[in-house]
């Protein structure tokens, strides 16, 4: 613990003895900032309502159209079954990848991200084109 009395002699250059400082007991806290897997409060279901468009599919996971109930926009939303074989904190971890790439212009952005007992939801842009040859 770092006093605050003010020092009586003068210290000499090659002293080891701690220097007080003033509100040296006072820590200052960081901020906390907001990570993708901290899922939004509420359910995907009451966001969004999924289309029959199917855009995709992989070996644990599809990829599907909705749109969003608040604007009428439309989203692809990646859903991941949870299994036995899947583990929890890989897909966190893309989703945190996904994160901090938002704003490069060359990766699909991340709008949403949810969780349910069955299933994550990881709501992305939905873009105009096709398959790429």
């Amino acid at each position: 613990m770092v006093s605050s009395q003010k020092l009586e002699k003068p210290i000499e250059m090659g002293s080891s003895e701690p220097l007080p400082i003033a509100d040296g007991d006072r820590r200052r806290k960081k901020k906390r900032r907001g990570r993708a897997t901290d899922s939004l409060p509420g359910k995907f279901e009451d966001m969004y309502k999924l289309t029959s468009e199917l855009l995709g599919e992989g070996a644990y996971a599809k990829v599907q159209g909705a749109v969003s109930l608040q604007n009428g926009k439309e989203y692809a939303v990646k859903i991941i079954e949870k299994q036995a074989g899947h583990s929890r904190s890989r897909v966190f971890r893309e989703v945190e990848t996904l994160y901090q790439c938002q704003g490069n212009k060359n990766i699909l952005e991340l709008i949403e991200f949810f969780e349910d007992d069955t299933r994550f939801y990881l709501v992305f842009e939905k873009l105009q084109g096709g398959t790429y040859r």
